[in-house]
């Protein structure tokens, strides 16, 4: 099933303003282009999907440094 979220995800998006969000899924959207570094903001993130995205880049080594062990990858 995909979603209708496409292009780069920016790291000014209201998305980015929902610190207290535990888990996030942007799988299966047509998003691209670099994860940004505000990703790091959501201070109780533990899960995150990015199934079927086209990110490119080090954005694993940029998550790995912003948020450790807090992530469970998927």
């Amino acid at each position: 099933m995909e979603s209708s979220l496409n292009g780069p995800l920016r790291s000014n998006s209201s998305l980015f303003r929902q610190q207290h969000r535990q888990s996030l899924n942007l799988g299966y959207n047509n998003l691209s282009g670099i994860l940004p570094d505000s990703i790091g903001n959501f201070k109780y993130l533990s899960v995150l999907a990015c199934g079927s995205c086209n990110f490119h880049g080090n954005y694993l080594l940029i998550m790995i440094s912003l948020v450790k062990d807090r992530i469970r990858w998927y």
